[in-house]
C-alpha cells in the first residue's frame, strides 16, 4: 500500500506543481494584460481630452468670430448705417438670433426714417394733408414720434388756415 500511496502522492504533487506553474504563467499574463489595458485606457482618456480641447477651441473661435462680426456691424449701426446687411450664420445659435434681431431692428428703423423723410418732404412741398404711410411700424416708443409728426402737420394746417382766413378778412375790409 505504501508504494501505491507514494505513487498517488507523487502524481498529485506533480499535478499540483503543474497547476501552480500554470497559475503563475496565467498571473504573469494577466499582469501584462492589465498593464496593457491601463495603457490603452490612459491613451483613450488622453485622446478624448485632446479632442475635447480641440473642439472647445474651434467652438470658441467660431463664437468669437461670430460675435466680432456682429459687433463690427452693430458699430456701423450705431453710426447710422441702416442699410448694410447684418451677418448671417449657418449655426442657429444665440449669436445668430442676436444678429437677426438687430437686422430686423435696422429694417424697421430704415422704414420709419423713410416714412418720416417723406412726411417732412411733403410738408416742405406744401402738402399739409400728409400722414404716415406705415403707421403700424411705429411701435413702442416710436409711436410718440408718429403722433408728434401728425400733430405738427395738423397744427401747421390749422395755423395756415387761420392765416388764410385772416388774409381774407383783411381783403374784405
Amino acid at each position: 500500500l505504501d508504494p501505491l500511496y507514494d505513487k498517488i502522492y507523487t502524481d498529485l504533487e506533480a499535478l499540483m506543481q503543474s497547476n501552480v506553474e500554470e497559475g503563475d504563467k496565467l498571473d504573469g499574463a494577466l499582469h501584462v494584460m492589465s498593464n496593457i489595458m491601463i495603457g490603452v485606457i490612459v491613451l483613450i482618456i488622453a485622446g478624448a481630452v485632446f479632442l475635447a480641447i480641440k473642439m472647445g477651441k474651434e467652438t470658441a473661435h467660431q463664437i468669437s468670430t461670430s460675435l466680432n462680426s456682429v459687433a463690427y456691424r452693430l458699430q456701423g449701426f450705431s453710426e447710422g448705417d441702416l442699410s448694410s446687411e447684418f451677418p448671417q450664420f449657418e449655426i442657429q445659435d444665440e449669436v445668430n438670433d442676436m444678429a437677426m434681431s438687430a437686422s430686423s431692428m435696422a429694417d424697421n428703423l430704415h422704414v420709419i426714417m423713410e416714412d418720416l423723410s417723406m412726411g417732412l418732404q411733403a410738408i416742405a412741398d406744401g402738402n399739409f394733408l400728409a400722414s404716415s404711410q406705415v403707421p403700424e411700424m411705429y411701435v413702442g416708443e416710436f409711436e410718440k414720434m408718429r403722433i408728434a409728426l401728425e400733430s405738427f402737420i395738423a397744427d401747421m394746417r390749422d395755423t395756415l388756415l387761420k392765416i388764410d382766413d385772416a388774409a381774407e378778412q383783411v381783403d374784405a375790409g
